[in-house]
């Protein structure tokens, strides 16, 4: 009992000790609303000559973690927090990931619907798309896996098949390879199934995965841009999709230019949000500017 007891005083110390920081942070940067990864790391080196890159770095995570900045690109952090992108999983999500064989779970996968596109439009589309989507190399039999189990599946449709099938359906499945490094948040955790629930041992059934793994708000958004076909219902309203987006949750630049770079070297991307976004900062403005006209 006192080992629990002394672990319970660390860790209170430990979030003590972060709060303070977190407070002098504020203080030392009073009146700004955007600090460079460099400004924190000679903050943090001013106050301890000693400290190591690593140690800096977990300074920042922390300083995210606890909601005192945000990370608006991979070296810029505001002050200005705006809350994680988490959208609710629905049913048929949730059947997908259950009829999906164990086996395929251990790979890289997301599923989505285009019913979180609705969170930020005006009018709602009547349809819904989910898409399944996996590593290149078994995202054709995760295909053949679900043609017998789901109905309106359809692998990379063409476009007859968006025409006339898929933009007429209330409900379609969609299977394609998933681009690599994508930003996903896959939940990684693992239920272990006892006769009582939830426990802290494995028994003969094994391991399961708990939650599907699902596209950051930087995928989703990315996605609507490129996917002028599949997401056609929605790209009327693109440009509002990305404004209350952008109002409501924090996005990552540098993670929609990683992403984008994969699916366009060019990067139109960038000039897009550069003529749809209004209320961007000056920082913000100048990244993408660097990054459309290099």
């Amino acid at each position: 009992m006192a080992d629990v007891r002394y672990i319970c005083k660390e860790v209170k110390t430990d979030m003590n000790r972060e709060r303070e920081i977190a407070s002098n942070i504020k203080i030392a940067f009073r009146g700004r609303e955007v600090i460079s990864r460099e400004e924190l790391n000679l903050y943090f080196t001013n106050l301890n000559s000693d400290i190591t890159p690593t140690a800096a770095r977990n300074r920042i995570y922390h300083l995210v973690r606890y909601g005192v900045i945000s990370a608006i690109t991979n070296d810029l952090y505001t002050f200005n927090v705006k809350p994680t992108w988490k959208p609710e999983t629905n049913n048929e999500i949730h059947s997908v990931w259950e009829k999906l064989p164990n086996e395929y779970k251990r790979n890289e996968l997301c599923l989505w619907t285009t019913k979180w596109l609705n969170e930020f439009v005006n009018l709602q589309a009547f349809q819904e798309v989910i898409f399944i989507e996996a590593e290149a190399i078994i995202a054709s039999s995760i295909y053949h896996a679900f043609s017998d189990q789901l109905n309106h599946v359809y692998f990379q449709p063409t476009e007859k098949e968006l025409d006339f099938y898929i933009s007429t359906k209330e409900l379609s499945y969609i299977v394609r390879p998933l681009i690599t490094r994508a930003p996903i948040v896959n939940p990684n955790r693992f239920v272990i199934s006892g006769k009582k629930g939830k426990v802290d041992y494995v028994d003969k059934r094994g391991v399961q995965y708990e939650n599907p793994p699902r596209p950051r708000l930087e995928k989703l958004l990315t996605d609507l841009y490129y996917d002028n076909k599949l997401l056609l219902a929605w790209k009327y309203e693109e440009g509002d999709i990305w404004q209350h987006a952008y109002n409501k949750y924090n996005i990552n630049f540098s993670t929609v230019y990683n992403y984008a770079k994969r699916r366009d070297s060019s990067v139109k991307i960038f000039e897009f949000i550069s003529q749809t976004l209004n209320n961007l900062s000056n920082d913000i403005t100048r990244f993408i500017q660097e990054r459309t006209h290099p």
